[in-house]
């Protein structure tokens, strides 16, 4: 005589008491579950080197859009601007954070993601049967 949330009734009625909600349903209990089990995760090699990258092509790249903004400092309260210093300014902010987007690479993920399916390709050819991918990552990276 218990309803969950997630239950689906095809037909007739019914009065239902509301007994609790969020974390603390069957189905929130279920998610703060899953949800501890991914905190207990450690992260895989190829995880730690990529946060690694990320966080050096990160800082390289702002790097490189600040410079961008301060060489065109002088050029700031350039006719082209009316003589506002504030539309210049704005004007070469756009354009150091247009050259941070474009230096992003986007099709990463695709690529890494493309890398460790053919690894995995050729893993199941030798019939070698993985039951958790972070391993195999880890055993890649012994030598």
């Amino acid at each position: 005589n218990v309803l969950f949330s997630g239950t689906l009734v095809t037909a007739g009625s019914c009065t239902a008491v509301v007994t609790s909600t969020g974390i603390d349903t069957e189905i929130g209990k279920i998610s703060a579950s899953v949800a501890a089990a991914k905190e207990d995760e450690e992260a895989t090699p190829l995880q730690k080197k990529l946060d690694v990258f990320a966080s050096k092509l990160t800082t390289i790249v702002g790097v490189i859009c600040l410079a961008c903004f301060a060489a065109n400092a002088n050029k700031f309260n350039d006719e082209a601007f009316g003589g506002s210093l504030l539309k210049g300014m704005l004007y070469y902010a756009k354009v150091a954070v247009a050259l941070g987007v474009a230096a992003i690479p986007e099709g990463l993920p695709a690529v890494i993601t493309l890398c460790l399916s053919l690894g995995t390709g050729r893993m199941a050819k030798k019939n070698v049967v993985v039951r958790r991918l972070p391993s195999v990552e880890t055993l890649g990276c012994t030598s």
